[in-house]
């Protein structure tokens, strides 16, 4: 800690050579501890409330104007330090310091250890020596070796503290805040070389080196654009060139001219499919194939006849097979023979029409349409099961249904769900009768009934109001009646409406003694004595032995107990000894604490002192 030293003019005096015009080399042999908060003064000769003074120190200049201290204390000696002083080996006062502040605090185990700059004003450090050089902590400075704090992160980043030291780990925080970015660390990654690498902006482009040589602009992926690379080319890259080996899309596209003539197109074309076709010579003939089958050989039409081809075959043609499909034509209108059943005829039958009826399986049922209508699948008696249908539905049918408007029967029995609520239970209960209770708004209230009886509205505790019932009722329950028993407050409080009251109070029944308020009052009925009232007021009263120096120097009396918050009158008499004298008395309270009274005594017309009777004191308060 760096402090700034008041050099005492005795101390000043001691290092200045008048005769010769220069300083004295002096030396200080003892520094003196004070725990009182010193306001130093040149003028000052001793150091106020010292406590302790030590001679383990040590001190050397590491600066024109700056000492630094180091003192020592290895006692079993416990102090506070606010303020020290320096002394010189002839006892003088040289300079002293203080501060309001706490500067360190021995304990009785601990070693003190104290170590300071001190700055000095108008004087060499290097007139200043100490008289133990065996021990010193000095600040460290760019030319001396010394004591140094380490800088905290906030301290490095600053870069303002020019006493504090970095560590590594400080120097690397600070630089990355100096920068204001973290830098890329250059080569020494996997696969790279510690080549110079430097990034540089040509006014138009990001460019980069290596060593000396120029690497060429960045290309940046931005905007949605994919940079074209390895491994993002090839089919379904989205990447668009603008030629391929030097040519235009434009060149491979002309098709006819790569070939050298004009190809057929394959399929595509009006009830064609996409197969593969291929058309060969064989060495006698001209083949198709049709993906990997063979469809023969090519015919074509010659010597004037006609080939059987689809548009020239069929009633007309004037063709005629011998066979279809090597078969002679009464294979064909032998139907019930082909079909190997015998079917049924549709339609023109008994009150039926034309329409067209398709019977077939469905994988599950035997389904039935006319025309484009789906009639669902037949069903058949079987099994002696019978099926379910208009004239044998209902109660008593016995058919047993899987769901009902297409809900399962779960859905129906959840009634908690279907009333969207959890309904109450009606009677059943414990001690309940099976009447029937019904609960319903009334446009003011929620009201019940039990079978055709009202029994009134539903009350409910809310906002915080207690509902008054019979276990939260009496004393202490907070609940505020309008009446009791048909009576309001102030009629309880009448005299007149209380009931077994006495006539009269027999004079007997009560001495108003000490006896008879012992139990409710609480006080010390003595000479010097006091009693506490209900409403927490107390009376105290007291009496003291005549004096005779209590004129107007005053006397002091202490109530028999203080009062607990504060004395709200205090009244001082006497008892008359002497008539003529005592009757021209006045006495005057002076102060009134919670404990005691102070006052005093004077005979009117004189200023005499003479002894008088006992003073008699009264006080109020609470």
């Amino acid at each position: 800690m760096g402090v700034q030293l008041v050099i005492t003019d005795a101390g000043r005096a001691a290092v200045l050579d008048q005769a010769n015009g220069g300083f004295r080399a002096v030396r200080v042999e003892t520094v003196g501890f004070s725990a009182s908060a010193l306001v130093a003064s040149p003028t000052t000769v001793t150091l106020p409330d010292e406590v302790k003074r030590v001679g383990t120190l040590s001190g050397e200049a590491t600066a024109p104007d700056t000492l630094h201290l180091t003192v020592t204390d290895d006692s079993e000696d416990s102090y506070t330090v606010r303020s020290f002083a320096l002394y010189l080996s002839d006892g003088t006062l040289f300079a002293l310091y203080g501060q309001p502040g706490v500067i360190v605090e021995k304990s009785s185990q601990a070693l003190l250890l104290l170590a300071l700059d001190v700055e000095l004003v108008d004087l060499p450090a290097t007139a200043i020596t100490f008289g133990d050089a065996r021990f010193s902590n000095p600040a460290a400075t760019t030319r001396r070796a010394g004591v140094v704090t380490l800088a905290t992160q906030e301290q490095a980043s600053a870069g303002d503290d020019t006493r504090s030291a970095l560590t590594p780990a400080t120097a690397k925080g600070a630089v990355l805040a100096w920068l204001g970015y973290t830098p890329v660390q250059q080569g020494t990654g996997a696969g790279q070389y510690p080549n110079t690498v430097k990034i540089g902006w040509s006014g138009s482009r990001l460019l980069g080196t290596v060593d000396t040589t120029d690497q060429g602009a960045f290309v940046f992926e931005r905007g949605g654009d994919m940079v074209w690379r390895v491994n993002n080319d090839g089919a379904g890259s989205g990447l668009d060139a603008d030629l391929l080996d030097g040519f235009d899309s434009s060149y491979f596209l002309d098709v006819a001219n790569r070939l050298g003539f004009t190809p057929v197109q394959q399929g595509t074309g009006a009830g064609q499919y996409p197969n593969t076709v291929k058309i060969g010579w064989s060495g006698s003939r001209l083949l198709g194939t049709v993906d990997t089958s063979d469809q023969g050989a090519f015919v074509f039409e010659r010597g004037g006849d006609t080939v059987w081809r689809v548009d020239n075959d069929g009633a007309g043609s004037g063709l005629d097979a011998d066979l279809l499909d090597g078969l002679d034509s009464s294979y064909f209108t032998d139907v019930v023979g082909r079909l190997g059943f015998t079917p049924v005829q549709q339609g023109t039958g008994y009150y039926q029409s034309s329409n067209t009826v398709k019977i077939g399986w469905s994988g599950s049922g035997l389904l039935a349409t006319v025309d484009n209508g789906h009639l669902g699948a037949f069903v058949f008696e079987r099994g002696g099961d019978a099926v379910w249908r208009v004239n044998n539905d209902g109660a008593g049918s016995g058919l047993d249904a899987d769901l009902l408007d297409g809900l399962d029967s779960s859905y129906f029995l959840d009634v908690a769900g279907r009333l969207g609520f959890t309904p109450v239970q009606q009677g059943t209960g414990v001690g309940q009768t099976a009447n029937t209770v019904k609960i319903g708004w009334s446009d003011h209230g929620l009201l019940a009934t039990v079978d055709a009886t009202d029994h009134g509205a539903f009350v409910f505790e809310r906002g915080g109001d207690t509902v008054w019932r019979v276990n939260n009722d009496g004393a202490g329950s907070g609940l505020d009646a309008d009446l009791v028993d048909g009576l309001h407050a102030d009629q309880l409080r009448d005299w007149n409406n209380l009931l077994n009251r006495p006539k009269v109070f027999p004079p007997a029944g009560h001495t108003h003694g000490a006896a008879d308020i012992a139990g409710a009052f609480r006080g010390s009925l003595t000479e010097n004595g006091y009693t506490v009232l209900p409403n927490g007021l107390i009376l105290q009263w007291m009496t003291g032995g005549e004096d005779g120096d209590a004129g107007m120097i005053g006397r002091e009396m202490l109530f028999p107990i203080a009062f607990p918050s504060a004395c709200l009158i205090a009244l001082v008499t006497t008892k008359a000894k002497e008539v003529e004298k005592d009757m021209l008395m006045i006495y005057s309270v002076l102060t009134v604490a919670t404990d005691r009274i102070r006052f005093a005594r004077q005979l009117v017309g004189t200023d005499s002192n003479a002894s008088v009777g006992n003073a008699y004191v009264v006080a109020l308060g609470h």
